[in-house]
C-alpha cells in the first residue's frame, strides 16, 4: 500500500505492506534509526515515538491457553488416478487445517501434498469434530492419520503409489477407509497448551492510556495505569487468550 508520513516536518511517501510497524518503517524504510527496537516487547521505551503530541510504543506479549480436543471421523479415499481425497465435515476457521490435514495425510500414505484433495465443512460428510482455533487440528490429525493407515491396511500396501499401482490392475476405482478418534487418558498425564503471540500499541496522553492490538490473535485485556507515563515502562499485560478481532482498551487516569 502507498502511505504518506510526515517525520520531522518533512513528508515521505512510502510503498509498504500493511503488516509493517511504524517502528520498522521509520528504520528500515526512512533510515531513521534514531527510534530504537530494544526489548521487543514493549516494555523498556527504546520505541517510543511522538505523534500529534502521543506518546506510542509497540511491544508483543505472549499467549498461553489450554489445547483441547474432542472425538472427530474421517473418510480417506485413494483413487486410481494417483489421488488421496481426504473427507470430513470439520471446518477450517483460519487457522491453517486444510494445510495440516493435507500434509499429515501426505506423510502417512507416503504422497506429495499436491495429490491430497481435502474437503471440509460439509455436514454430509463425517463428523470432524468442534472448530476453536488449534483444537479443529488437535482433533482431526489423530483420525486422518489413523484413516490413512487403515486404507493401507485395505489395499494392503504400505505407501500410497503402491496401492494406486494395484488399482490400475484391478476392477476397484478406489480404496477407502473411515476411522475415528477421540481424548483418551493422556489428558490426566500431560498438559496441552496452544501458544500464540499478541503485537500491540500503547498512545499515552497526560489523562488517558490506550492499548490496542494490531493482529488478530490472543485477547489480552490491559491492566489500569495508576500514572499514564508508565505506559512504556515493564507494565504487564495481562488477560485472556481466545477472542478474535481488533480491541481497544481505555485506561482514565482519573477513576
Amino acid at each position: 500500500m502507498n502511505l504518506t508520513l510526515t517525520v520531522n516536518g518533512e513528508q515521505h511517501t512510502l510503498t509498504i505492506e500493511p503488516r509493517v510497524t511504524l517502528l520498522d518503517a521509520l528504520r528500515e524504510y526512512l533510515t531513521l534509526v534514531g527510534t530504537k527496537k530494544g526489548c521487543d516487547h514493549g516494555q523498556c521505551g527504546a520505541c517510543t515515538v511522538l505523534i500529534d503530541g502521543k506518546l506510542i510504543g509497540w511491544g508483543m506479549a505472549a499467549s498461553s491457553f489450554p489445547a483441547l480436543r474432542s472425538a472427530a471421523s474421517v473418510t480417506v479415499r485413494l483413487l486410481a488416478d494417483g489421488t488421496a481425497h481426504i473427507l470430513t465435515s470439520g471446518n477450517d476457521m483460519g487457522t491453517g487445517a486444510y494445510t495440516i490435514v493435507a500434509g499429515a495425510a501426505a506423510e502417512v500414505l507416503g504422497l506429495l501434498v499436491e495429490q491430497i484433495r481435502v474437503e471440509m465443512g460439509d455436514s454430509l460428510l463425517p463428523n470432524g469434530g468442534i472448530a476453536g482455533g488449534s483444537q479443529m487440528t488437535a482433533t482431526l490429525i489423530p483420525a486422518v492419520m489413523t484413516a490413512c493407515e487403515e486404507v493401507l491396511k485395505i489395499a494392503k500396501a504400505t505407501t500410497a503409489p503402491e496401492a494406486f499401482a494395484t488399482l490400475r490392475e484391478s476392477p476397484k476405482s478406489v480404496f477407502e477407509a473411515t476411522a475415528s478418534s477421540s481424548p483418551g487418558e493422556e489428558g490426566k498425564k500431560w498438559a496441552f497448551q496452544s501458544w500464540g503471540a499478541l503485537s500491540w500499541e500503547c498512545f499515552s496522553t497526560p489523562y488517558t492510556v490506550t492499548r490496542r492490538k494490531i493482529n488478530k490473535g490472543a485477547k489480552f485485556i490491559s491492566t489500569p495505569l495508576a500514572d499514564p507515563s508508565e505506559s512504556n515502562s515493564s507494565h504487564p499485560v495481562r488477560g485472556s487468550a481466545g477472542n478474535w478481532g481488533e480491541e481497544n482498551w481505555t485506561c482514565d487516569r482519573t477513576s
